[in-house]
């Protein structure tokens, strides 16, 4: 159901809300600096999840048990392992930002400024997951994903973003598990100031103001 949402608000929003709401350089937005700066960040993205992850399993590893009974379903030893990677990698991805970030993000933010706007879009991005610990997990990530698009203003690097950071999530499965736990921690402890510092690195496009932005909205985006 939920998927069967997404695809359809995302085919509304490249048919119609698209053409209405108008598009900035996606050239500028996804220039070579930027493009290294969002796969690093979704790279510590994952780092970022695995902290959140672990310190809700001190507080409660029934959480975190149930969370792993749910997942296992998907597993790609289970089920058709192109089909997964189609899905969770790309297909998910794409839907997701054309929605949460393409239409409510940009629809909020002209009634509701930055900040609230990027805080509550990531709380409502963690909710649509239906779970508790991607609901805590998740809720950085829609933040990095609004920084994202707020600076590129392109969709493009959001969904880039978002596509990267599914992917890595099989690629560290894979690699961390057959390292040593202080490489875990040590890599995990990096993440944090890594997707910090790439969130305030990455290049912001100067965009045109919009006729119907007011002087409070104009002087809002130049502080961002």
């Amino acid at each position: 159901m939920g998927s069967e949402m997404c695809i359809r608000d995302s085919l509304y929003y490249f048919l119609i809300y698209r053409k209405k709401k108008g598009i900035y350089s996606v050239k500028e937005g996804l220039c070579p600096g930027n493009i290294g700066i969002i796969i690093a960040m979704a790279l510590a993205g994952q780092g970022v999840s695995m902290v959140i992850m672990n310190i809700i399993n001190i507080i409660s590893p029934a959480t975190i048990k149930k969370y792993s009974e749910m997942v296992s379903g998907i597993e790609l030893g289970k089920n058709n392992p192109l089909l997964i990677i189609f899905t969770v990698s790309i297909m998910a991805p794409l839907a997701e930002e054309l929605l949460f970030r393409g239409m409510i993000y940009s629809t909020m933010r002209k009634a509701f400024g930055f900040w609230f706007t990027l805080v509550f879009s990531a709380i409502v991005f963690g909710a649509y997951h239906m779970n508790l610990v991607q609901f805590i997990y998740v809720i950085p990530v829609g933040i990095a994903l609004g920084v994202i698009y707020e600076k590129t203003q392109t969709i493009w690097a959001s969904m880039l973003f978002h596509l990267a950071f599914n992917s890595f999530s099989y690629v560290t499965d894979i690699v961390l598990s057959n390292m040593p736990d202080i490489f875990n921690m040590i890599f995990d402890i990096l993440c944090i100031p890594l997707f910090i510092i790439c969130m305030i690195k990455l290049k912001k496009v100067n965009r045109l103001a919009e006729p119907s932005m007011t002087v409070k909205e104009r002087t809002e985006y130049e502080e961002v």
